[in-house]
């Protein structure tokens, strides 16, 4: 039996996470978006193998490069060059006071942990694709979109929204 002790409200916080997250399937991603943790940064001279997050099966979200080129074509700063504004275009939708990189991040978390499709591309480069449905703070689905992923070993690479899957 369970005693809770007014002194001690976070254990009783991660004892309702842990028995919320419990109930949950592993590979179902929950269809509200949570806000990112927070990503190392990456400034101009910044090394391009400088992690910016980790994530599930030890993939990882580096700097990237090449460093200082006004057309990066792999990590972060590929992704916040190229695709930044994909991912922008998409967060008002969920009106949920999100930003471009809370959803990339939750693209890129349950795309690592549940493609939908899995397939090899070019240059040795592996494409996961998965749509997502997400629901607005009224549980209504607001955004139904595909999105790929692209990585390299466990490297990511890059990551954006796609009408097509991988092939």
């Amino acid at each position: 039996r369970l005693r809770l002790v007014r002194e001690s409200p976070a254990i009783f916080l991660t004892i309702v996470l842990m028995l919320s997250l419990s109930t949950q399937s592993a590979s179902a991603a929950p269809n509200k978006l949570p806000i990112a943790p927070n990503w190392g940064a990456c400034g101009v001279f910044t090394k391009e193998n400088t992690v910016v997050r980790t994530y599930s099966k030890g993939y990882v979200l580096r700097c990237g490069g090449p460093r200082l080129s006004s057309n990066p074509n792999w990590g972060y700063r590929h992704i916040i060059k190229k695709h930044r504004e994909d991912f922008g275009r998409l967060t008002p939708q969920l009106l949920t006071n999100r930003n471009w990189r809370d959803l990339t991040d939750f693209v890129i978390e349950w795309t690592i942990v549940d493609p939908d499709h899995t397939r090899a591309a070019g240059g040795g480069q592996t494409c996961r694709d998965r749509v997502f449905w997400l629901a607005d703070a009224n549980g209504r689905t607001v955004l139904k979109q595909r999105f790929k992923l692209y990585t390299k070993g466990t490297q990511i690479n890059t990551v954006f929204p796609s009408t097509t899957g991988c092939s």
